[in-house]
């Protein structure tokens, strides 16, 4: 865990316009490495077959989910 922080603090510093080749390999290795425990964890999602993010999907099935179901949210106030 202590290498990902370190790469952490790495990346935070990179140009966003043009990497070196060792930024785009750290870069590609924090990806795979978190795609790979979130795989571990949850499995992967019945719609996409991606590695999910929490117990029902990925991120990005997560996110049209709630796009899809903004408009039933409410604060439960009923004030």
């Amino acid at each position: 865990m202590n290498k990902i922080k370190y790469l952490f603090k790495q990346i935070k510093d990179f140009s966003r316009y043009r990497l070196t080749k060792e930024q785009e390999e750290q870069e590609l290795l924090i990806d795979k490495q978190e795609l790979k425990e979130c795989y571990k964890e949850y499995g992967l999602c019945k719609i996409c077959n991606q590695p999910k993010t929490d117990s029902i999907y990925c991120r990005s099935c997560n996110s049209q989910y709630f796009k899809q179901n903004f408009k039933n949210w409410t604060s439960g106030n009923h004030d």
